[in-house]
């Protein structure tokens, strides 16, 4: 079972979000990025990236989605992209029993960058 996300990005640092709909859910996931230009996500910076994560709630990284005042406990990852480009994000979690899947959802959040104009 997969959820698919395709989006225009412009240059910048995004976090990416990928959750459950539930809290507390423990599931194994690979989280995949493609893009024509390189990207940076997670220490490496290429066309593709495909990275193996989890949540699990007994580290604590299972916080749900931002329905869920736990969310930030989730997972994050930051993309930075360095010029205009369309990048497809795939969140993907395999099982035997798919009817056993937790609902899932993937977010792309434009990171805040620090005002220049602190006092």
């Amino acid at each position: 079972v997969e959820v698919t996300l395709t989006v225009d990005l412009s240059p910048g640092k995004y976090v990416l979000l990928p959750c459950t709909f539930e809290a507390g859910v423990e599931r194994p996931f690979i989280l995949m990025s493609y893009s024509k230009n390189p990207m940076k996500m997670a220490l490496h910076e290429e066309n593709t990236v495909v990275l193996h994560g989890g949540w699990d709630p007994s580290v604590g990284n299972s916080g749900g989605c931002l329905n869920h005042p736990s969310w930030r406990a989730s997972p994050q990852y930051l993309l930075t992209v360095s010029k205009p480009t369309k990048v497809t994000l795939m969140l993907e979690q395999a099982s035997s029993e798919p009817t056993s899947l937790p609902f899932i959802g993937l977010y792309a959040i434009k990171a805040s960058t620090p005002s220049s104009n602190k006092r």
